[in-house]
């Protein structure tokens, strides 16, 4: 049986089109930033004598400019952006169309939503990677912390494996290990039935020899966790950031930011939501406690994948608001601040005009790194529900260790991500609620 067949061809050109259409009319990669205010420090001139003029600080002031398209166009990482946008909404209206034509019995197999998926995965993490680690406008000691906070993740996952606990989670290594061997056997013997080799072997009986190094693969687990924590640090940090100045703004701040309780609920939520996810990986409360099945199981997991990616993408326009606030943060200290002299206020307002424009020019940067983890998680679940499908549509052994080896990978990341989202979220607004840290 072919792993593609046209209706699976069919659906990729149509949705590739909707998704271009869609992106166009709607500018979707601009969604995120268009209509936001952007905050412009200013210093006025003023005559030092009748031939030359100089600025000063004493009458500045603060233009908020709302970010349109052409501006947006114009950003450092756009094109970044755009492709993260784009993929994700190929990923969604490719998988919405493979479900659609399984309800009309279309013989579809899905594996183009499958590779869209891990690609679309693959490619969140590579974003965040490029916007955060590769970034020049991320300090050294930003990447020495980057480096430092994967090699924890790697030893602790390794750690993990080493004490070889029972039970406790669905995934394990040892079930990727063993899905993979099956798939490589499966694979291997569907190509030598296809050449006709199978019956000079006299049954391909070397097939039983094919194994997945169990040692192997917990590396492999180990270095995903490492790169991982890598990329994806810097966007719990800079969500407890902006989740600190949404729910603690400065005194004077209060009529001039505006804070919704609903906002205040997502942003909770978006901490809370990805450690919830875990005990649907757990064996006690899924099989033991509720009794629920695998086919069940693995439904509401992917749902609940699913709702957070969407959460994620949904807050994303709040983290980048507050993140412009910053600057405006920044110009009502330096204004109201203790400065000896107008020379040392008129420096201080320079770097104040840098830090601006710094800040408005990786607002495409900040969006990303609010993006690609709702990205992440979509892709995981689509990915779940997809391997689902397959297994369901094409019912033979190639199909099974497939859903075998994308539930225990996706359990793993899905169970990492949690933990470490989690973590530094919540150690860093503790950071920044003792002063540690500041906006």
């Amino acid at each position: 049986m072919a792993v593609f067949n046209l209706y699976d061809l069919a659906i990729l050109g149509p949705g590739a089109l909707l998704t271009a259409f869609m992106s166009v009319r709607f500018s979707l990669g601009t969604q995120s930033l268009v209509g936001l205010t952007s905050y412009v420090p200013t210093l006025q001139q003023s005559k030092v004598s009748k031939n030359s003029t100089s600025e000063t600080a004493d009458k500045s002031s603060l233009l908020m400019v709302p970010l349109n398209h052409a501006t947006v166009l114009q950003l450092p990482e756009y094109s970044s952006l755009e492709s993260l946008v784009y993929s994700t909404l190929l990923m969604v209206v490719v998988a919405i169309l493979y479900i659609v034509s399984s309800y009309f019995g279309w013989t579809t197999y899905g594996t183009v939503s499958l590779l869209l998926s891990s690609s679309v995965f693959l490619l969140a993490l590579v974003s965040l990677m490029v916007v955060s680690f590769l970034s020049p406008l991320t300090s050294a000691e930003d990447k020495v912390y980057s480096i430092v906070y994967s090699s924890v993740g790697f030893i602790g996952s390794i750690a993990y494996f080493a004490m070889e606990p029972k039970d406790i989670f669905m995934w394990s290594p040892e079930g990727a290990a063993d899905a993979a061997a099956s798939l490589l056997k499966s694979a291997v013997q569907r190509a030598l039935q296809t050449s006709n080799v199978m019956q000079a072997d006299g049954g391909g009986s070397f097939l039983e020899n094919i194994e997945a190094p169990l040692s192997l693969l917990g590396i492999i687990f180990a270095l995903l966790a490492a790169f991982i924590t890598a990329v994806m640090h810097g966007s719990a940090l800079r969500f407890a950031r902006a989740f600190h100045s949404h729910l603690s703004p400065p005194a004077w701040a209060e009529q001039y930011m505006k804070r919704f309780p609903m906002d205040s609920a997502r942003l909770r939520l978006q901490i809370i939501l990805p450690v919830a996810l875990l005990p649907f990986y757990m064996n006690m409360p899924m099989r033991e406690i509720f009794a629920v099945s695998d086919d069940a199981c693995i439904l509401i997991q992917s749902a609940a994948l699913l709702l957070t990616g969407l959460l994620f993408i949904l807050n994303s326009r709040i983290l980048v608001a507050r993140y412009l606030e910053t600057a405006f943060i920044a110009w009502y200290t330096v204004k109201h601040g203790q400065h000896k002299t107008k020379v040392e206020k008129t420096a201080a307002y320079t770097i104040l005009k840098a830090k601006a424009d710094i800040v408005r020019g990786t607002s495409c940067k900040t969006a990303i790194q609010a993006i690609a983890p709702g990205v992440l998680y979509l892709s995981c679940g689509i990915l779940s529900l997809g391997a689902y499908l397959y297994n369901y549509t094409k019912g033979d052994t190639m199909s099974e260790f497939t859903l075998g080896f994308v539930e225990n990978s996706v359990g793993f990341v899905i169970s990492y991500v949690g933990v470490l989202w989690f973590i530094v979220c919540g150690f860093s607004l503790w950071l920044f609620r003792t002063g540690t840290l500041v906006y």
